[in-house]
């Protein structure tokens, strides 16, 4: 349940984050000479950064060089001492429900 919440809660925040990004993009697309009214909101700009931002993210993760970050990164949270009990003890937690689902089929 927690992954699920946690997902939703970064997606939600992404999403409104960079849909309220919308007139700076208007913006430079004026100056680049797109003939747009100041002010004009792009539909759906939060959503289409929110699913690019996902799969940059997913296609990083999963090639040599996203798990020597992701790796990287683990070395840094883990030289936190509170930050490391937290994470360790949901990293535990998450993939113990990754293993039980990948179990059940």
């Amino acid at each position: 349940m927690l992954p699920i919440a946690l997902t939703i809660f970064i997606l939600s925040f992404l999403f409104r984050s960079l849909d309220a990004l919308s007139p700076f993009f208007t913006h430079w697309l004026i100056i680049l000479g797109a003939p747009l009214p100041d002010g004009y909101r792009i539909p759906f700009l939060g959503v289409i950064m929110t699913f690019i931002i996902v799969f940059s993210v997913g296609a990083l993760t999963t090639n040599i060089f996203g798990r020597k970050l992701l790796q990287f990164w683990e070395n840094i949270v883990e030289k936190i001492p509170f930050v490391r009990r937290i994470y360790k003890g949901t990293k535990q937690v998450v993939s113990s429900f990754a293993k039980v689902d990948t179990k059940s089929f």
